[in-house]
């Protein structure tokens, strides 16, 4: 379908994106869809389902437990390999289905939608649970939000349309039992921050305020939770190497990023805390490092920097394995192996110059109009 038709087929659409409040990675992309939806003409809005439905109980465990688990990923690995072997959660999705059935459907008849898209499984089983059973025909997606990874629970047979941005991820979700038919690659929905000019690292350096020196930007996320324990291992063994940490902030973790300046003097940290500009500060690093957090992955694909996972949860590696078939990232849960990639890096600098031969490889498409497109298109073909 092309542009123009895209445009008058979207126009006046009433679109409807729904996501979860456990943590930032499905909120995330539900905003950027939506935009994308906005610039076709659609009246789009990203929806948080358990204010829709009015499930503040469910949105408090899925919040708290989701913060739980980030602080202990040992403890995730084994809760989540549990999930992958029983079908119980899945069951009892099926069952609050039931139960929000009539707050949905009055949201459902004030708002009208003609498209409904979730970017979060809970969202999305019980939705299409709802559809199932009251013959609604709202065409509905579900987005896979993981975006390089699947877990059984993902896959479901109600959906009409099971969206992944990536060919690997398509794959691995038939293979747990997803319809063939119901699955098709996207593009990745970034964020609009992305959509101006690319910055060469010394233009967002110049622009930041950093210096123009080797760069790793190590990510907490949105939750600001995670292991600083790599920045320790730079200053210890005094790298000429600038880090800038960025993510949500707290009181402990700004008390401890005092005490390593206090403590290695020589150490270069900057610690903006979570950035508005998340475009510009990739642009200013060499090495983009953190939890696999998806869309932190992906916008890193995106701007070209190489990606080293610090953190081993669950499912961690099929993500780290294609960023390592492509030359492109690094599997490093353990602070004396990340020190050595950087060391690698600092000792070799083609290693970055041959990065960018695995992302021309990459067979990734980005946009949030993209996929808004890539919807209407599928229902068009579908009608």
């Amino acid at each position: 379908m092309s542009a123009n038709q895209s445009e008058n087929f979207s126009a006046g659409k009433r679109t409807a994106v729904f996501y979860i409040t456990a943590g930032m990675g499905h909120a995330v992309p539900a905003s950027a869809i939506a935009e994308g939806f906005t610039a076709l003409g659609c009246h789009a809005e990203a929806l948080n389902f358990f204010h829709v439905v009015k499930a503040g109980m469910w949105q408090w465990f899925c919040r708290t437990s989701w913060r739980f688990f980030l602080r202990l990923p040992k403890l995730e690995r084994r809760y989540t390999a549990g999930v992958e072997k029983r079908k119980r959660e899945e069951r009892f999705l099926d069952f609050i289905g039931g139960f929000y059935r009539r707050r949905f459907l009055r949201w459902h008849t004030g708002f009208s939608p003609d498209i409904i898209v979730a970017t979060n499984f809970i969202a999305a089983r019980v939705i299409s649970r709802i559809i199932a059973v009251t013959g609604i025909e709202t065409p509905f997606f579900y987005y896979n939000s993981d975006v390089f990874s699947v877990l059984s629970i993902h896959a479901c047979s109600r959906y009409r349309w099971f969206l992944t941005p990536v060919k690997s991820s398509a794959a691995m979700i038939i293979d747990k039992g997803q319809p063939a038919e119901t699955v098709s690659v996207c593009p990745f929905p970034i964020r609009p921050i992305f959509s101006g000019s690319r910055l060469t690292k010394q233009e967002a350096r110049e622009r930041l305020g950093l210096q123009d020196r080797f760069t790793v930007m190590l990510n907490l996320g949105g939750e600001g939770i995670g292991s600083i324990s790599l920045i320790r291992g730079i200053a210890a063994l005094e790298l000429p190497v600038q880090v800038v940490l960025v993510g949500g902030r707290t009181t402990s973790l700004d008390l401890t990023c005092d005490a390593l300046k206090r403590e290695y003097p020589s150490l270069v940290l900057f610690s903006p805390g979570f950035v508005s500009e998340m475009d510009v500060y990739l642009y200013a690093c060499d090495i983009a490092a953190g939890k696999a957090g998806a869309n932190t992955v992906a916008e890193a694909i995106y701007a070209r920097r190489p990606f080293m996972i610090t953190t081993d949860y669950f499912n961690v590696e099929t993500t780290a394995a294609l960023l390592e078939s492509h030359g492109i990232g690094w599997f490093a849960p353990e602070t004396e192996q990340q020190t050595a990639v950087i060391r690698f890096c600092l000792n070799d600098p083609s290693v970055l110059n041959r990065a960018e031969k695995g992302f021309d490889e990459l067979d990734m498409e980005f946009g949030a109009e993209a996929f808004a497109r890539r919807v209407i298109s599928l229902i068009s073909e579908s009608s």
